[in-house]
């Protein structure tokens, strides 16, 4: 009978395994989709958590990048981020992300509507996690 067990068990154990381990990629999703939640609700604090300290492009450094997030929720008054198409490469340390957002937003009259925007993102592993250490302008495009 325990010679019967064995197979189930060990089938348990790696299924258990499985379950624990979250990839890196499962990480940079995940932290994107936070990222995301957290600017429909008007806030940046997330943004800030995973923006490296050395982070550059489009909007230079870390502080105008989160300004700019700012400003922008509150001239177009978000009120929705979805997340489509989510294409994550792990290379090493580091991880490049192509994902497309819609973007709602409130207001009144031509300022009501959505967007969709492409973003290009790169990640790198730090000792605290991934964190996005350059983000390309974003390109506005058709719904994903």
């Amino acid at each position: 009978a325990a010679m019967l067990m064995a197979p189930l068990v060990l089938a348990g154990a790696v299924f258990a395994v499985e379950a624990a381990v979250v990839t890196d990629r499962e990480q940079i999703v995940e932290a994107a989709r936070e990222i995301a939640r957290d600017m429909e609700s008007g806030k940046t604090d997330v943004a800030e958590k995973y923006l490296d300290g050395e982070f550059a492009g489009f909007w230079s450094g870390k502080d105008r990048a989160i300004a700019a997030a700012r400003a922008a929720m509150e001239k177009y008054q978000v009120t929705g981020v979805r997340l489509r198409n989510l294409e994550v490469d792990v290379s090493g340390q580091t991880a490049t992300m192509q994902a497309g957002t819609i973007i709602s937003f409130g207001g009144s009259g031509a300022m009501a509507g959505r967007v969709s925007l492409a973003w290009d993102v790169r990640w790198i592993r730090r000792p605290e996690g991934w964190r996005i250490i350059e983000a390309e302008r974003p390109r506005q495009g058709p719904a994903f």
